[in-house]
């Protein structure tokens, strides 16, 4: 079987000035439950995979970022909000996540549907607005045919890279009152942590409220997986293992 572990770490709905929301998720995908299924992938990708190896480019991400190390790989693509968009193990010719062939590709498709983007805030907001210690927090309408604003727009907003190494990278978003965060009222700062240890990728997200006033904090992931993880493998061999 291929067991895919998600672990996850979840502060309260809101935090005052300089207090910072930790969120924390874990792939963990131990060689011992990544072992049902040796077959190669289509030439191209294992091309892919060796490239990014040698510490070529990745084709995925025009300036990405990849993790080598543990026997995985993994690609982060900065400019769409810090999207963890690859999770690999050569060795066993396993991908844990759907991957775009391309930006573009990811861009004309659902993106979504491609790795694991963080939304901010997330899911339906119906009438595009809430109200919050009696303030209404108003957005875009990007979803005209439910009425709602959905998933906000993190997903697709570029992040700076502050930190890069074969086994880590940390990414950060600054929403300030001269560069708000689409009608949010509110300066913060993202701040994603990603590491690669034998067992897998641990991903962090710190939210950190810079205003004055309280500020409302939800935040949730997309994430899609690729089953299964290797071309001609069995979805049925799949599990999914929850620990919160």
């Amino acid at each position: 079987y291929v067991t895919i572990f998600l672990c996850s770490e979840i502060g309260k709905f809101f935090y005052k000035k300089g207090v910072c929301f930790p969120k924390t998720i874990k792939i963990l995908c131990s060689n011992e439950h990544l072992c049902y299924n040796t077959r190669r992938h289509e030439a191209a990708q294992y091309n892919r995979m060796r490239l990014a190896a040698q510490g070529r480019k990745s084709m995925h991400t025009n300036d990405g970022l990849t993790l080598l190390a543990y026997g995985y790989e993994a690609e982060i693509c900065p400019e769409r909000g810090a999207n963890l968009l690859r999770l690999a193990c050569p060795a066993l010719k396993t991908d844990a996540l759907r991957t775009p062939l391309s930006i573009e590709n990811m861009v004309q498709d659902n993106p979504y549907l491609w790795g694991i983007p963080i939304l901010f805030p997330p899911n339906r907001i119906s009438g595009a607005s809430f109200t919050f210690q009696n303030r209404v927090y108003r957005w875009p309408m990007n979803e005209p045919d439910t009425g709602c604003f959905l998933h906000g727009t993190i997903h697709q907003t570029p992040f700076q890279v502050i930190e890069h190494t074969n086994t880590r990278a940390t990414l950060i978003y600054q929403a300030t009152a001269n560069k708000p965060y689409l009608f949010f009222p509110h300066a913060f700062t993202m701040r994603v942590n990603y590491a690669l240890t034998p067992q897998g990728i641990v991903q962090k997200i710190l939210i950190r409220n810079d205003s004055l006033q309280d500020m409302p904090v939800s935040i949730g992931f997309h994430t899609t997986f690729r089953i299964p993880f290797v071309q001609g493998g069995d979805s049925e061999q799949v599990r999914l293992q929850l620990s919160c």
